[in-house]
């Protein structure tokens, strides 16, 4: 049976400091432990002796990240539907805990077709806890807390993101610094591994006694209190612009690296300030701007506008190498997908009423397949046409944008419960 308790014990009441830092732990943790991983994978791949011919190194390390971003793809869905049947708590805790022994198998593995398993486990586990976070907020919040929360989801990724390599490298240090006749390959590869795993456990414990009571059913008492849903933003819609927009964000990740080291001859350092710089903007926009101007704007055209911004930053970014300029666009690219990406959010859990876990679930699994698809792309492109591949998405973006604005305009002359319809 679901978690539930009579509603007027503590459903939709506000969330205190703790328990605000406790619903976006697990989804930090997961974040930092991937983050964690990139900086050791070239020494977890010479480990492993999978990469004899010095070119084959990136290529595993993309195959065993797009392994990990491919398990969500398959196992969000899933996630979704088990919440929606047995409730946040009981998938945040499993998520946590099969991460963190995930952890000790991909510290210890001795080949490659091992790390590529643990790498898909890792994934798996990890694709409970968007459904489960946004179920448990449904459940706990009313407006605007509950909009704000949705928002902040993206941003504690983003954080755990950026904590994870500075981690990963500082945990290396100390391994290979401090003990060195002490530190054999695998230690200096597992250290930091296993590390993400006891803050997987800390998370899991955090959350077993955080949120110890029983929680309300998700349904019918969180529906009722939403805004009236746009039909400009229909579930059918929404996947595919999550798709669309987790692809503009893959694009630019490979892209932007691709593009810095190798056409602009940047350093690494100058390739790391520009991504901080777009976490940060991502960051203020998701803890401070995101909740007043989802009250004060139609969905859609925060959508449109997210698109339109990211258009704009890839086609201007076609045609400068200036690190100034760069910088700026960047800053207007980080300034759409953290619009983009909460506004969906936002949007889908208004349209789930008791199956918001299941709803969340997809559109996680859309928006992963969209990233692993621009990522990819950029860098086909890079290699086929490298001077013509930063308006070849944003011309995608325009699109993306055109599409918003015509379902807009088709929604305004037919409303429709697609939800009830065709979810």
């Amino acid at each position: 049976m679901p978690e539930s308790v009579h509603p007027e014990a503590h459903a939709h009441r506000a969330l205190n400091a703790g328990e605000i830092t406790l619903l976006f732990l697990p989804l930090f943790t997961v974040a930092l432990g991937y983050g964690a991983v990139l900086p050791i994978l070239p020494s977890l791949l010479e480990r492993l002796h999978a990469t004899p011919v010095s070119g084959a190194l990136p290529l595993h390390a993309g195959l065993l990240t797009g392994v990990y971003i491919g398990a969500f793809v398959i196992a969000a869905p899933l996630w979704g539907k088990v919440t929606d049947a047995r409730g946040p708590r009981a998938v945040l805790l499993a998520g946590l805990l099969g991460y963190a022994a995930d952890t000790v198998w991909f510290g210890l593995t001795a080949s490659i077709i091992m790390a590529y398993a643990a790498r898909f486990v890792a994934g798996a586990f990890a694709a409970g806890l968007l459904p489960a976070t946004a179920a448990l907020i449904v459940a706990r919040c009313r407006e605007p807390e509950r909009a704000r929360h949705l928002g902040w989801v993206n941003a504690a990724t983003v954080v755990g993101f950026l904590v994870g390599p500075a981690l990963s490298g500082w945990v290396h240090s100390l391994v290979t610094e401090s003990q060195p006749g002490w530190a054999s390959a695998l230690h200096v590869t597992a250290v930091p591994i296993w590390t993400t795993g006891v803050i997987a456990l800390a998370s899991a414990a955090g959350v077993a006694w955080g949120f110890a009571r029983r929680l309300p059913e998700i349904g019918a008492p969180a529906a009722a209190q939403a805004p009236n849903p746009s039909p400009a933003l229909a579930p059918r819609s929404i996947l595919l612009l999550s798709a669309l927009g987790a692809f503009g964000l893959g694009a630019f990740e490979v892209g932007l690296s691709l593009q810095s080291q190798r056409s602009w001859q940047w350093s690494p350092r100058d390739l790391a300030s520009l991504f901080v710089v777009c976490s940060l903007v991502m960051l203020v926009i998701q803890f401070a701007l995101f909740a007043p101007l989802q009250r004060r704007v139609q969905p859609q055209w925060l959508v449109i506008g997210g698109f339109v911004a990211m258009a704009g930053g890839f086609a201007l970014l076609a045609g400068t190498s200036i690190y100034g300029i760069v910088m700026g666009l960047v800053t207007l690219i980080a300034l759409g997908s953290g619009l983009l990406l909460p506004t969906l959010s936002v949007a889908t859990a208004d349209r789930a009423g008791a199956e918001v876990g299941t709803a969340i679930g997809y559109q996680n699994a859309a928006a992963n397949l969209g990233q692993a698809a621009g990522s990819a792309v950029a860098g086909l492109l890079f290699s086929t046409l490298p001077g013509a591949s930063f308006g070849i998405v944003a011309v995608v973006m325009v699109a993306a944008a055109m599409a918003a604005t015509w379902r807009t305009v088709r929604a305004g002359a037919v409303r429709s419960d697609w939800w009830g319809r065709h979810g």
